[in-house]
């Protein structure tokens, strides 16, 4: 992963979309179903992926880890957008600033064995804590947001680590979303 892969244009569509089901709620829209569910089968969702992504770290199938490090980041994105949180404010800004934090996370990870499980579960309770806290002011937003940001952080780190390349998550993250599309629009014409 270099750097110049870090412009995450696609999240922000993902996320432009996802806001898009938020409005309509298709009624064959696996999103609208999470939306619907509420902010705790959200957060389910998102716990169950993450760890799934331990698994495969774990298991160190690289197959596996793009296919879980997508279902994490979709998942924390669809909280995102259920929680009113913009991308732009829990994205890491894109150059030199994303690698310096990912290789630290790196060089913490060389001296502790175990560290990113310890990370990654820390972080992603953190996100469920502050996530159930929220109350939508803006001074809990920066906290929340920075939270959702460590954890996003903490995936990319260790897709690194299992060598792989952002760029293979994208592709993941686009073919579900096009799934989705396809089940809502065979929904609508099977309405009409």
């Amino acid at each position: 992963m270099s750097t110049k892969d870090f412009t995450f244009n696609m999240l922000l569509d993902l996320e432009s979309l996802l806001k898009a089901r938020k409005q309509r709620l298709p009624k064959n829209s696996y999103t609208a179903t999470l939306f619907n569910a509420g902010l705790i089968k959200i957060l389910d969702k998102l716990g169950e992926e993450v760890a799934e992504l331990m698994v495969a770290v774990r298991c160190s199938n690289k197959k596996h880890v793009i296919y879980e490090a997508a279902d994490a980041l979709f998942h924390l994105i669809v909280l995102a957008v259920f929680m009113d949180l913009s991308l732009e404010h829990i994205l890491p800004p894109s150059g030199k600033s994303t690698e310096r934090s990912l290789r630290r996370l790196m060089h913490k990870k060389d001296r502790e064995g175990g560290f990113f499980y310890r990370v990654l579960s820390h972080n992603l309770g953190d996100v469920i804590y502050k996530s159930g806290k929220y109350d939508g002011s803006l001074e809990q937003y920066k906290t929340v947001s920075d939270s959702y940001s460590a954890l996003f952080l903490c995936i990319l780190a260790i897709c690194r680590l299992c060598d792989v390349h952002y760029r293979d998550i994208e592709r993941e993250l686009e073919g579900r979303t096009s799934v989705d599309e396809v089940e809502e629009s065979r929904a609508r014409q099977n309405i009409h």
